[in-house]
């Protein structure tokens, strides 16, 4: 294949990527996350992610196509930053176009590029803040600097854990300057753009009370060796041979400086120690396709071409069109409509001029999405019960409200009347 046919072919294989990331926006259930951050209703979270979501919802509507488009418009301007940051790194056009095309192509960037998770904005201002940092302290321009802040801010208040890649640079920073380092304006840009970070948290004791809520169980105190084995099935599940690509490129990484290593570390940490059931966690790591570009530019045309021709199968077998590639590899959100979005309009004509409805059972922030009546939910009340229908979660509700008419019932839901 010619140099120019190549190129040509990167190009497509990019296009592919960003159409992949505009597809089948509205299919999946709204999950309670989502919902969490087009409500702005997460006492866990720094307040950007959600804010960027809510402004559009409450500007273009709130419609579930709404507040997935903005992840997808995230998803798709991390492409042109990890182009910037391969050419950062590598100085090497031929590899920085590859990373782009591994990174377009990347499986589980593009399922979050199509989720309204706050984990595409994380990866996006992250990858900012690196490429503003490699500037900064290569460059006397504080245009670099300035920039620096402001990603680090965007970063840190889009979610809580993503203190630690600031954190990070500034230990990296101290390692490699040691006694230079009080004088070094990049790290106190960094410490700077924290501020507003720790402000947020001092003022919102809710963060704080998660995590000591949640504990060990959350956060990796026990069974480091089942939350290994749990991250490495996750990762298996929604990259497959994507994940087969990164251990081999691992070599690579000895060219890349600690920066970048910073970056891929705080990714991984974060998804071990934060909960490795938790697929958008998997988001971050898009950032191997810079080794990954790396490795396989060194390989032979023929073999080169075979791998990108795999890794587009696998993409397509997982992710691609759903009226197209209906196959037992399809990622479990694209594998049946959802029940919510199936029923909700069916549940809602039966909750018809309800003010509010109790609810029994795992209750998300995804039934206020879905219900027009208030949501109470239930969970601690004991009958008799303040509204006239209850939504049950679950068959072993059911004991709470016998001898109750059922009025709809579904696979995962049913409604009961309790009283005239």
């Amino acid at each position: 294949m010619k140099a120019q046919e190549y190129r040509f072919t990167l190009g497509l294989l990019a296009a592919l990527g960003v159409l992949l990331r505009i597809t089948d926006l509205p299919f999946p259930d709204f999950a309670t996350d989502e919902a969490q951050a087009a409500f702005a209703a997460s006492a866990a979270w720094t307040p950007l992610a959600m804010g960027i979501v809510k402004g559009a919802t409450t500007l273009f509507g709130e419609e579930i196509i709404v507040a997935r488009s903005v992840s997808a418009l995230f998803g798709i301007a991390c492409l042109p930053l990890i182009y910037l940051l391969s050419m950062e790194l590598t100085k090497k056009r031929d590899s920085a176009l590859l990373a782009l095309v591994v990174a377009s192509l990347f499986p589980s960037h593009i399922l979050f590029s199509r989720l309204a998770y706050p984990s595409i904005q994380e990866c996006f201002f992250w990858l900012a803040a690196l490429f503003f940092y490699l500037r900064a302290t290569r460059s006397k321009d504080m245009r670099w600097s300035i920039a620096l802040f402001f990603a680090i801010v965007a970063s840190t208040m889009t979610k809580t854990q993503d203190i630690l890649f600031p954190a990070a640079l500034v230990l990296g920073r101290i390692a490699e300057l040691r006694t230079k380092v009080m004088k070094d304006t990049v790290t106190w840009i960094i410490i700077l753009a924290c501020i507003p970070f720790v402000l947020y948290v001092a003022t919102h004791p809710g963060i704080a009370a998660t995590i000591f809520l949640y504990g060990g169980n959350m956060y990796g105190v026990s069974g480091p060796l089942d939350r290994f084995v749990t991250l490495f099935e996750t990762w298996w599940r929604l990259l497959a041979l994507f994940l087969i690509i990164i251990a081999v490129s691992l070599p690579a990484l000895k060219k890349l400086p600690w920066p970048f290593h910073a970056l891929l570390g705080t990714a991984i940490l974060t998804a071990y120690l934060l909960g490795p059931g938790h697929t958008y966690y998997t988001t971050h790591l898009v950032f191997f396709s810079l080794p990954i570009a790396m490795t396989i530019t060194e390989w032979k045309p023929n073999i080169r071409n075979l791998c990108l021709g795999l890794l587009t199968a696998c993409t397509l077998l997982l992710l691609g069109p759903r009226a197209v590639f209906l196959n037992p590899w399809t990622e479990d959100h694209y594998r049946e409509p959802g029940f919510w979005n199936e029923h909700a309009a069916e549940i809602n004509d039966v909750l018809k001029g309800e003010e509010a409805v109790t609810v029994l059972g795992d209750a998300g922030h995804h039934l206020r999405w879905y219900l027009e009546p208030k949501v109470l939910v239930g969970k601690n009340m004991t009958p008799p019960f303040a509204t006239k229908y209850v939504l049950l979660l679950g068959q072993e509700e059911l004991g709470k409200v016998a001898g109750s008419k059922v009025v709809f019932a579904g696979e995962i839901a049913a409604i009961v009347q309790i009283r005239d």
